[in-house]
């Protein structure tokens, strides 16, 4: 399928708009931070952000006892850094996640 130059051009940009997006989401809440990795994933376009996203989700792993520790009343944003670390390679025992959150069957 043959793209014209402008459509081409377009894409380009809106690439580079969320590679920003990705870079600049430190200052962002660890959810917001977390979902906008799990939404371009979900999205199917990842492959084009492989680097940027593996950057953020090492800066999270390097801070992962005060992640853990902020989200530690929240098992939604618990269960996504659980998936999106393990996703990246990372061993990320269950046995880390907060106290309260430990499931007993």
């Amino acid at each position: 399928m043959k793209v014209d130059a402008p459509t081409r051009q377009k894409h380009e940009e809106l690439k580079e708009e969320v590679r920003l997006m990705v870079l600049h989401s430190s200052s962002l809440p660890l959810l917001q931070r977390l979902g906008l990795i799990d939404a371009i994933q979900r999205l199917g376009v990842s492959y084009h952000f492989e680097a940027e996203i593996s950057h953020v989700l090492h800066q999270i792993h390097g801070n992962y006892d005060h992640c853990v520790g902020s989200c530690s009343n929240d098992l939604h944003t618990t269960a996504l850094l659980f998936r999106l670390l393990r996703d990246e390679g990372f061993f990320i025992s269950p046995g880390n996640t907060p106290s309260h959150m430990s499931l007993a069957w």
